[in-house]
C-alpha cells in the first residue's frame, strides 16, 4: 500500500494542488489524500514507515510553494510523524525549517519562525533527555549546537537577553556530556551578560528622554552607546542633532552609508575615526571599532590606484590596525569574536546577481527572482559566480533548482554518457575555509554524483559518491552544510565537514582535512572565496541560493540588483576574433585534461 501512496505524493506536486477550490478546508483536503495513510502508520509500532511517511510528506511541501497553507500543513504532519522516533529527527527538523525559511517577511513570519525554532529546540531536548549512552552525548551535542546557532542569530539582532537565556540552557547540558564547547559557552555567558548591562542603559537613557526630550547628556550617552558598544550609526544618527559634537556630526552619517557609497577620502577620515573609538570599551567593542577601520583602509586602498606616498602610509596604518586587531581577537578567544561578523540572516546570493557582469562562462539571464542559463557547448561549460565572498566560517546553503529540459547553443562531442540536452551535469561550487570544492550533480561522463574532488579524485572515485536521479523540469533542492574545526594547533592541517542533502534526503557525509578538497581547473571560478553554479550539456534555472553564516563573514562585494531590469550575458561576444579563438581553444585543452583525468 505504501508503493501506491509513494506514486501518490510523486505526482502531488504544483500541478495536482491547483484542483483544489480556494474556499475548502486545507485540512480536510488533507485528511481526503493522506488521512488513512497516516492513520495506517500511526497505528504501526515501527517507526520506519512514519519517518517514510513524514519525508514523502516534505518531499510534497516543496512542490507546494504556490500554496502556503497546504505547504505548512504537509511540513507540520511531517514534523508530527517525524518526531516519533530519533532517526526521523533531521527530517522533523527540515520540515519545520522549511516553515520558517518560506514565512513571510511580517510580524506575523516572525512569530511563525519563532514558533518554528520552539519546537526544534524541545524536539532535540526531548532526544537528549531520552537517550542514554554514547548516544546521550551526541544527542546533547545536537541540543547545544542548535541552542548556540540561535542565541548568535538573537546576539546579531541585539537581543541579549534571549540570547543569554538559551546559552545558560546549553551550558549545563554541555557540562553534563563533557563538551568542549563548555568553556566557549561560558565565555559568551560573560561576555554577553556585559553587552545586556549595555542594552539596560541604553532602555535607561530612553525612558530619562521621554521625561526630557532634550537632556543633552542623554543624548550624548545614547549617542555613545549606539555608535561603539552597539555599533550602530544609523541608529546613533538619532541623538547627533542635541548630543553630538563637530566630528560625531561630519563622521556619524557617513558610517551610516554603505561602504560602497563612500568616497576615497571619507574612507580615509572614517578609518581614522573608528581607530580613535577603539582605544577603550569592551573587548568587543574594541574589536568592532578595529574591524570598521580596517575595513575603510582596505576601501580607501581599492580605490586610490596611485602608488604614492598617501597609498603607503595608509597601507602601514592597516598593517598596524589588522595586527591590533589580530591580537585582540586571540586574548578574546574565537568563541568570544562578535558574532556580527556571522550574518545570523539568510541571504540570498541571487539578491546580487547580474548575469551581465557575473558570467564567467556561458549565456545566463534573470529572470523575475532566477537566474537562468541556456545549455552551453563542449567549449563552453556555463559558470556563474555571484558578487559574494565568504571569510572563513561554518555556513548553511540551500539552493533551488530545475535542469532545464530546452536545448541551447553549442556542438557537443559524440562521446558515450554525454545524453542529450537536458541531461547533463549541475555543480555548485562552494569555499571549505581555505580550500574550495564543488558538489556534482550527474557528473560528466560517469553519471555520479558527490564532491569533486577528495584528495585529486572526482565524485566517480571518491566515498562521497552516492547518486541520485535528476529529472529534468522539475524543482531539486540541495542543501549544503559546512562546519569548520576549531583552528588546529601548529603544524596540524585544518579540518571540516560538509553533510549535504538532495530533496530532503542526506546524500553526503564528510570529515577531513580542508587540504583534501580541491578543484579541477574546469571548475575553479576565480576567487577561492567565492560561491558558483556550473553546468555542463544542460541548462539550469536557480530559484534560490540562500545562505546563513553559523560563524564566520559572508560579505556580498556588490549591491542587490533591482530585479526589473532584465539582464543577461551580451549575446554576441564583443571581443576581437583572435581572442575569442584564443579563449575556446584554452577551454578545450582545460576540458580534454579533464576528461583525461576522469578516465585513468
Amino acid at each position: 500500500m505504501l508503493n501506491a501512496f509513494r506514486h501518490t505524493l510523486a505526482v502531488l506536486t504544483l500541478a495536482a494542488l491547483p484542483m483544489v477550490s480556494l474556499a475548502e478546508d486545507v485540512k480536510q483536503e488533507f485528511d481526503r489524500l493522506f488521512g488513512a495513510e497516516v492513520k495506517r502508520v500511526t497505528a504501526s509500532p515501527d517507526p520506519a514507515d512514519d519517518i517514510e511517511l513524514a519525508q514523502q510528506l516534505l518531499n510534497a511541501a516543496k512542490g507546494s510553494t504556490d500554496k502556503p497553507a497546504m505547504r505548512d500543513h504537509l511540513c507540520e504532519y511531517a514534523f508530527a510523524l517525524g518526531s516519533r522516533d530519533v532517526s526521523g529527527y533531521p527530517v522533523a527538523v527540515e520540515a519545520m525549517q522549511f516553515i520558517a525559511e518560506n514565512a513571510p517577511a511580517d510580524s506575523g513570519g516572525a512569530a511563525k519562525r519563532a514558533e518554528c525554532d520552539q519546537k526544534i529546540a524541545a524536539l532535540y531536548q526531548r532526544g537528549y533527555e531520552r537517550a542514554t549512552g554514547e548516544k546521550k552525548t551526541a544527542a546533547g551535542q545536537q541540543y547545544i549546537d542548535f541552542l548556540i546557532g540561535q542565541a548568535d542569530a538573537k546576539i546579531v539582532a541585539k537581543e541579549y537577553a534571549e540570547a543569554l537565556n538559551l546559552l545558560r540552557k546549553a551550558r549545563p547540558v554541555a557540562v553534563t556530556i563533557k563538551s568542549n564547547d563548555k568553556d566557549a559557552i561560558q565565555t559568551k555567558i560573560d561576555t554577553y551578560t556585559q553587552l545586556a548591562a549595555v542594552s539596560t542603559k541604553i532602555e535607561t537613557a530612553e525612558k530619562k528622554l521621554k521625561a526630557n526630550p532634550w537632556d543633552k547628556p542623554t543624548h550624548a550617552q545614547l549617542l555613545e552607546l549606539y555608535l561603539t558598544d552597539m555599533d550602530d550609526s544609523a541608529k546613533a544618527s538619532k541623538y547627533l542633532e542635541v548630543g553630538g559634537d563637530e566630528t560625531q556630526k561630519k563622521m556619524v552619517p557617513l558610517a551610516a552609508k554603505p561602504v560602497l557609497d563612500i568616497t576615497e577620502p571619507q574612507a580615509l577620515s572614517l578609518a581614522e575615526f573608528y581607530e580613535s573609538l577603539s582605544k577603550k570599551g569592551l573587548s568587543l567593542t574594541r574589536i568592532a571599532m578595529l574591524t570598521r577601520s580596517k575595513g575603510y583602509y582596505e576601501h580607501y586602498l581599492t580605490l586610490h590606484t596611485a602608488e604614492d606616498v598617501q597609498k603607503a602610509a595608509a597601507s602601514v596604518n592597516m598593517k598596524r590596525i589588522s595586527d591590533a586587531l589580530a591580537k585582540l581577537e586571540a586574548e578574546v578567544g574565537a568563541a568570544t569574536k562578535k558574532t556580527e561578523a556571522a550574518d545570523g540572516k539568510t541571504l540570498d546570493l541571487l539578491d546580487y546577481v547580474d548575469p551581465s557582469r557575473d558570467a564567467q562562462r556561458g549565456r545566463w539571464s534573470r529572470v523575475g527572482e532566477s537566474i537562468k542559463s541556456e545549455r552551453g557547448g563542449f567549449t563552453e561549460v556555463p559558470l556563474l559566480r555571484p558578487p559574494v565572498r565568504v571569510d572563513g566560517g561554518s555556513y548553511n546553503l540551500k539552493v533551488k533548482f530545475v535542469r532545464d529540459t530546452g536545448a541551447g547553443g553549442g556542438n557537443l562531442p559524440n562521446v558515450p554518457g554525454f545524453g542529450a540536452a537536458g541531461e547533463g551535469s549541475v555543480a555548485f561550487i562552494f569555499p571549505v575555509g581555505a580550500a574550495q570544492v564543488a558538489y556534482t550533480l550527474n557528473a560528466i561522463p560517469s553519471g555520479a554524483s558527490g564532491l569533486a574532488d577528495i584528495a585529486g579524485q572526482g565524485p566517480d572515485r571518491n566515498a562521497t559518491r552516492k547518486d541520485v536521479t535528476v529529472n529534468s523540469g522539475k524543482v531539486h533542492f540541495v542543501d549544503i552544510n559546512v562546519k569548520l574545526d576549531a583552528p588546529p594547533a601548529e603544524g596540524e592541517s585544518a579540518t571540516a565537514s560538509i553533510a549535504i542533502s538532495f530533496d530532503g534526503k542526506q546524500v553526503v557525509d564528510w570529515k577531513g582535512k580542508e587540504s583534501d578538497l580541491s578543484l579541477n581547473d574546469l571548475l575553479k571560478p576565480g576567487d577561492a572565496k567565492a560561491f558558483a553554479f556550473l553546468t555542463f550539456n544542460a541548462g539550469v534555472t536557480i530559484g534560490s541560493a540562500k545562505l546563513k553564516m553559523t560563524s564566520g563573514k559572508a560579505e556580498p562585494t556588490e549591491k542587490p540588483v533591482d530585479k526589473s531590469v532584465k539582464a543577461e550575458t551580451a549575446k554576441n561576444d564583443k571581443a576581437a576574433p583572435a581572442k575569442r579563438d584564443d579563449e575556446r581553444r584554452e577551454r578545450e585543452k582545460m576540458i580534454e585534461d579533464f576528461f583525461k583525468g576522469r578516465s585513468k
